[in-house]
């Protein structure tokens, strides 16, 4: 096995930004993967000069829900979660059209199957 050295230059990275790589060599012998790797570009400097001192209004933690169920990353929902929301919606009309509601309801999402 010989071990070679390569440079490589990358452009149009973004800041702030973790990348993943894997070097994968082939020759007639066949085919090596490397180890997963990683690195990060150094984010935009500020142009802000920041205060000596903390602000006296805090910042809140935003939690962000659990990813659901659905088509990952297109935020669809899966026909179960459409049945679920329009019952959802039926279960907020007057007691006397919620029946009739949910019938419909039932009766649209058991076409689709």
């Amino acid at each position: 096995m010989t071990t070679r050295t390569f440079m490589l230059t990358l452009e149009d990275l973004q800041p702030g930004t973790t990348y993943y790589y894997r070097l994968v060599a082939t020759n007639a012998d066949g085919t090596t993967y490397g180890e997963d790797e990683t690195f990060t570009t150094p984010g935009y400097l500020s142009p802000i000069i920041q205060p000596a001192t903390p602000p006296l209004l805090a910042i809140p933690a935003i939690a962000f829900p659990a990813e659901t169920t659905g088509v990952r990353g297109t935020g669809a929902l899966t026909e179960a979660q459409k049945l679920e929301k329009a019952l959802k919606a039926c279960g907020r009309k007057p007691r006397k059209k919620r029946a009739g509601c949910e019938r419909r309801v039932r009766k649209k999402f058991k076409k689709k199957k």
